[in-house]
């Protein structure tokens, strides 16, 4: 596994049929290496599957990428995961706004509807008062 005079290692991975290649630090762990697949395919670090760097399902986020599977520098692999979606936060906000204005909308018609019965009583209370009166 471990090879001498490497100071990176070649990543090539396959995920969604599509092949990818990039180089890191032998440095590197685990967890930067997951990072750096979420930063390639949007995946999660959490919702990423690794398949074929290690033979055990589990690998700690500190473990050193050169202590796991490579053939002198050269890992290969096949990530499997869902991407998130992108946020749009600025385009969320914005229809937030618009829908907050729908909402308030309906709302602001049903008071004038009831100040505008109110005042047709209040004015039909008055005739009424008014043609008693005379």
């Amino acid at each position: 596994m471990a090879s001498t005079n490497l100071d990176k290692l070649t990543m090539n991975f396959r995920y969604n049929n599509n092949d990818h290649s990039f180089q890191v630090p032998i440095n590197w762990t685990y967890g930067f290496l997951k990072s750096k697949l979420y930063e390639i395919t949007n995946i999660l670090p959490v919702d990423q599957k690794i398949i074929g760097l290690s033979n055990t399902q589990n690998i700690n986020d500190n473990e050193y990428l050169i202590n796991l599977k490579h053939n002198n520098g050269v890992a290969k692999f096949i990530l499997l995961g869902k991407p998130t979606a992108p946020n749009n936060n600025s385009n969320n906000n914005s229809n937030n706004s618009n829908n907050q204005n729908l909402k308030q909308q309906p709302k602001q018609s049903k008071q004038s509807k009831q100040s505008k019965q109110t005042r047709n009583q209040n004015q039909n209370q008055n005739q009424n008062q008014n043609q008693n009166q005379n």
